[in-house]
Formats: structure tokens, C-alpha cells, sequence
């Protein structure tokens, strides 16, 4: 058996992966075309206004807002959606920090719920015992860019008439039993940093399907301004969240070659599931639903110990990251971050600067924290750029691991 590159053999893999983010002609000369224009800000007729259209069209949503991040476009979906100070929002802790702080930003209080194992996204059959009369929205988190239980969730948000706000950030173009994510519910939230599958460096952008949701978000991305009379000033305490030109010049044809790459990685991902099929330990992220999509914005899957040898996470990913395969841990559960830890004096640093009570010890979320302390692992977007070759690397670097378990088990 070959000698495990952790323990001084030769990796499977020496060459670097596919570079990303993807850019050619078509930005720089949107770029160039917004420069020598002169309107660099935000204009209905301009370069923003013609992202908003693209964007909306391409996720198969009447309406968009296009602002400055990810987390702008959850702040102002929350708050189109009647969040108010106190109200309670439902969202799992599997997620990256701005899902919550969307909802502090709004005065709102997260609620954490768990999530399944599966497809890693948030748990239907949780949610409903954590509703109150302080419920207002629900944030199906479709992580890696993948589409959440969302017949499920529906079902019980319509009994409790709770708004769903997607946080579809990394799930540019998936799609869910035959529709595209985004506007499933009152609105979904984009993101476009850099490492997105349609990147500015930063952006993001707001899709609903519901005009008085437009407005409302539309008022809040613009100084509390009213798109339909400027004639009234500031009609609500908000925020300047607007899109500058430049970010929208990059992103029309980001948009446009957003599908190309969205197949790519989706015909890499259906080799690797074809090629890992029954393999012992290894359980890739499962996607909910027929004639449903993954964006595939990340490669998510999980290591299960008992099956793998008994190897740990943290030997997997040092095995696998020697041999040529950088996956990483993924997050950790959100309420396990500094911010929402009770320090001697019985607060959070979020608790002070929000007035909410926060306490993390009500939290319930067992599953999430199995997989997040010992199976999930990530690999990035860039890892499905490249072709079938690529694919196999990684099933060579799995099974070499599983061969050699025992010396991943003893490396130091």
C-alpha cells in the first residue's frame, strides 16, 4: 500500500486547482465603459438598473435590489418582510455570521434551529415547536447553494403567517422541484463577494416576486427614500446600501456566464457522486426535492468516523489536505461564537449592544454540532471548475486515506 503524503509519501495530487474568480474581456470592458461614463453611483438607467433586470430575469424573479453585500440584502429583505425591534427570527446555526447579524442589524433575535443531516440545511421538523407570537420571518439557509425542504417549510410558515426570507447567498441559479430559489418566499438575499459564483469583489442583491416587498426593501437600500415619490424625502430611519456602477459593470456579464459555470461544477459533482457511490464513510450533501438543482457553490460532505476506519475529522483533513485536497472543516455552529458568549457577569457582548436577551444555552441543536465537531468537511467551488481528472484525484486521495487509515490514525 502506498505511504500516506501526511506521513512523508508522495501526494496524489501535485497540481494547483482551477483559479477563480473567472473574469475575460467582457468586465474589462464594463469596467472601462463605467469609468469613462462619469455615473459611477447608482442610476435606474444605468449599469445597476441593468444588473437588476438581468439578475432578476436569470433567477426567474419579477423584482431586485441590487446593494453593497450579501448581508445588506437580508437586512432590508427582514425589514420589508414588518421585522421590528424584539421580534424573533428563525434560522439554522449552520451558516456564515451575517445570516444573524442581518437579524441584529434589524433589532431582531435569532432563533436557533437544527438542521438535517443530509442535505445540512434547516430541519422542518424543528421548527414549528419553536414559533411564537414573536415569530416573524424564517431563513432557510441553502448552504453550499443548495435548495432547502422548502414545501415543508412553507407548509408551516402559511399556518403561522410567517415570512420566508432565503438567504440564497451562494445559491445563485439552483433551482427547487422546478423553480428557481430566491423568490420561493417573500424575498431571498444573494451574495457577490468575491469567492460567490457570480463575484464583484462585494455586492448583493435582493429577488421577491411581491412589489410591496420592492418598495419597502427599496426604501431601505436608499436612505429611507420612496422609489415611487422623492418628493417625500426620507420616509423611514434606514440605511445607504446602494450598489455602486462598477460593481454592477462587473456583474452583468458575471451573470451572463453564470450558467456555464453553474453546469460545470454540476457535471463534476454528478461524476463524483457516480464515482463515490457506495463508498464506505462518505456521504456527499444530498439536494431536497425532484427536478431540484444545487448551485454548488461548495463541495459538502461528511466523514462518518464509524465508517471511515474510525479516523477522526481532524486526521481526515490533514490526510486529505496533504495529498493534494484541501478540504476544511466548514463552520461551526454560529451560536458557539464569541459575540453571543456569556462572559462572568452573565452577558453577551450581543446582548449589550442590542438590549435582546440572547442565551445560547436554550439552544437545542444536536445535530448540527455532531457535524460540525466530527463529519462535515468543504471543499471549495474552485475544486469543481476542472474536469473528470480532477474528480478522480479526489477518489484516488479517498481511498488511498482509507487504505492507509491507520496511518493517518498514528500521524503526528
Amino acid at each position: 500500500m502506498a505511504t500516506l503524503a501526511v506521513r512523508g509519501g508522495t501526494p496524489v495530487r501535485s497540481a494547483p486547482w482551477p483559479s477563480y474568480p473567472i473574469w475575460g474581456q467582457s468586465e474589462s470592458k464594463a469596467l472601462t465603459a463605467v469609468l469613462e461614463s462619469g455615473e459611477w453611483g447608482r442610476t435606474e438607467e444605468g449599469w445597476v438598473g441593468r444588473f437588476e433586470s438581468e439578475f432578476a430575469a436569470y433567477q426567474d424573479a419579477k423584482f431586485c435590489v441590487a446593494v453593497n453585500s450579501g448581508t445588506a440584502a437580508l437586512m432590508i429583505a427582514l425589514k420589508a418582510a414588518g421585522v421590528e425591534y424584539g421580534d424573533e427570527v428563525i434560522l439554522p446555526p449552520y451558516t456564515f455570521l451575517a445570516t444573524a447579524t442581518a437579524c441584529l442589524a434589524v433589532n431582531a433575535k435569532p432563533v436557533w434551529c437544527d438542521i438535517c443531516e443530509d442535505t445540512l440545511t434547516l430541519d422542518p421538523n424543528g421548527l414549528e415547536s419553536l414559533i411564537t407570537n414573536r415569530t416573524r420571518a424564517v431563513i432557510p439557509v441553502l448552504v453550499a447553494g443548495t435548495p432547502c425542504h422548502m414545501d415543508e417549510i412553507g407548509a408551516i410558515t402559511d399556518r403561522h403567517g410567517i415570512a420566508i426570507i432565503e438567504d440564497a447567498c451562494q445559491a445563485h441559479g439552483a433551482v427547487y422541484q422546478g423553480r428557481k430559489v430566491g423568490a420561493l418566499g417573500a424575498a431571498g438575499a444573494f451574495s457577490f463577494q468575491w469567492s460567490k459564483n457570480v463575484a464583484a469583489g462585494e455586492g448583493g442583491a435582493m429577488v421577491t416576486d411581491h412589489e410591496d416587498v420592492f418598495h419597502v426593501a427599496w426604501t431601505h437600500h436608499n436612505a429611507g427614500r420612496d422609489r415611487r415619490d422623492f418628493s417625500r424625502g426620507c420616509v423611514a430611519m434606514s440605511w445607504n446600501l446602494r450598489m455602486p456602477s462598477f460593481q454592477a459593470g462587473m456583474l452583468v456579464p458575471q451573470v451572463r456566464r453564470c450558467q456555464e459555470l453553474f453546469n460545470r461544477r454540476s457535471s463534476n459533482m454528478a461524476y463524483l457522486r457516480g464515482q463515490l457511490e457506495g463508498f464506505p464513510g462518505i456521504e456527499l450533501q444530498s439536494v431536497p426535492g425532484n427536478d431540484s438543482e444545487s448551485a454548488y457553490h461548495l463541495l459538502l460532505g461528511r466523514v462518518i468516523p464509524s465508517r471511515f476506519r474510525d479516523i477522526t475529522k481532524t486526521q481526515f483533513l490533514s490526510a486529505m489536505s496533504a495529498e493534494g485536497i484541501p478540504f476544511s472543516g466548514g463552520y461551526n455552529p454560529l451560536y458557539r461564537a464569541e459575540m453571543f458568549r456569556r462572559d462572568d457577569a452573565g452577558t453577551s457582548p450581543v446582548e449589550r449592544q442590542t438590549g435582546l436577551e440572547i442565551d445560547p444555552r436554550e439552544t437545542d441543536c444536536p445535530v448540527c454540532e455532531r457535524l460540525c465537531d466530527s463529519e462535515a468537511f468543504w471543499g471549495t467551488q474552485r475544486m469543481l471548475l476542472g474536469d473528470e481528472n480532477d474528480m478522480d484525484d479526489i477518489v484516488k486521495a479517498l481511498r488511498k486515506l482509507y487504505e492507509n487509515a491507520d496511518e493517518a490514525r498514528n500521524a503526528r
